[in-house]
């Protein structure tokens, strides 16, 4: 049997017998009110909701597959598909994991990253990560059309390095990690006039967990802030997220302090929290459905 069968049957507590036949039905065109009414000697008296969960969760598993398939073909095509990154790419649960491992091999848009490799910096990024002695003199040798002096120069090398630290697979999945387990979700009021009833007033300075905010307070943020009355936002331990960045590094240089506190201040923290507000809701909508 299909292992996606197997899958549902594991998280929703279904047989596979059940799963194939709501599927089939649903194939045929049958509507889930028609199925859990007039097919329950069929599918064992599933209620609409098990019927609607196995339907939801059948659509996310081939939508998910079907990226894996895309995402390893485009990294094949580029000739850098490994054993291991094959493995971990057939491995995850979840679409945002595998666009997570994606990401490195994603075609990009022009960065400023890519005008500066374009202008031949990426050796003089090398030399940001060997530490060499008086780098602002070497990068007076790289000084070029788009980089009129050494400090352009250097600064385009970091934009290389920021690219590519904020791009590590591991490192993204360690703040991932940090940010669902330690930090916060808060929200402060930002125009009190908007809420004339004072729905939202015990949000206006507020503060949980992210990994144990309940889904009717992520709702009642989203609202509030749709509306305009709450300004929403995380509280990270930053230091301690700077510090798995900054041991990527053998050496220590005021460049590399600025790659670091680049990757994770603009690229790596605002994505996660983008990843994070998105499965918060998503798990939210889930509830107030099952509800």
């Amino acid at each position: 049997m299909d292992k996606k069968y197997e899958k549902i049957s594991q998280d929703l507590g279904v047989t596979l017998k059940q799963i194939d036949t709501v599927l089939s039905l649903t194939a045929e065109g049958a509507t889930i009110p028609f199925i859990a009414r007039y097919r329950k000697d069929m599918t064992g008296s599933l209620d609409e909701v098990a019927i609607k969960a196995i339907i939801d969760l059948d659509k996310s598993l081939t939508n998910l597959n079907d990226r894996k398939e895309a995402v390893l073909a485009k990294i094949q095509e580029q000739g850098k598909l490994t054993k291991e990154l094959e493995e971990a790419i057939l491995a995850a649960e979840k679409l945002a994991d595998v666009e997570e491992l994606y990401l490195p091999y994603k075609e990009k848009r022009r960065t400023k990253a890519t005008i500066a490799r374009e202008a031949g910096l990426f050796p003089l990024a090398r030399l940001i990560l060997q530490n060499v002695a008086d780098l602002e003199k070497e990068a007076e040798k790289f000084v070029c059309e788009g980089f009129a002096t050494g400090k352009e120069a250097l600064d385009g090398a970091v934009d290389i390095l920021v690219e590519a630290l904020s791009e590590d697979v591991t490192l993204r999945t360690m703040t991932y990690q940090e940010v669902l387990r330690h930090s916060k979700i808060t929200s402060q009021v930002k125009d009190e006039s908007l809420d004339e009833k004072q729905v939202f007033q015990i949000y206006y300075d507020f503060s949980d967990t992210v990994g144990n905010i309940q889904g009717y307070r992520t709702l009642a943020l989203n609202r509030g802030e749709k509306l305009g009355v709450l300004k929403v936002g995380f509280e990270h331990a930053t230091d301690r997220i700077l510090a798995f960045f900054a041991a990527r590094f053998k050496v220590k240089n005021a460049y590399i302090d600025e790659v670091v506190q680049q990757s994770v201040k603009k690229k790596v923290l605002p994505a996660i929290e983008r990843r994070i507000r998105t499965e918060l809701t998503e798990k939210a909508e889930e509830g107030a459905i099952q509800l």
